[in-house]
């Protein structure tokens, strides 16, 4: 395999590992834009149950599910009931910090 060829796998498996939260299970830990805060055991959670379970991220202007997939922390942003976005990071703090610059810090 090519260098491209490679890196074109890589990025079509990280874009497939976004999964339906629907079949997946809320769990009570999250994220909230109140004191820009990650629950304790959030993460490692996300992880131990990867692709079966979701968490909240709280703000004033958006939902978001939370879940781990592939190697990669993925939010869908939700807004009046629908979904607006799926964005994913390697790091959950940076995922928090990427939503919150598109959705707001509120």
């Amino acid at each position: 395999m090519t260098e491209n060829t490679t890196q074109e796998a890589e990025c079509l498996s990280h874009l497939t590992a976004e999964l339906d939260t629907d079949d997946m299970t809320e769990i009570s830990l999250g994220m909230s834009n109140f004191d820009m805060s990650i629950d304790d055991g959030f993460e490692d959670a996300l992880r131990k149950d990867e692709g079966k379970v979701f968490g909240i991220h709280a703000g004033w202007n958006f939902n978001g599910k939370v879940y781990f997939s592939n190697g990669f922390f993925y939010e869908e942003v939700w807004r009046y009931g629908s979904i607006i976005e799926t964005l994913s990071s390697e790091n959950l703090k940076e995922l928090m910090i990427d939503v919150c610059e598109n959705y707001g810090y509120d």
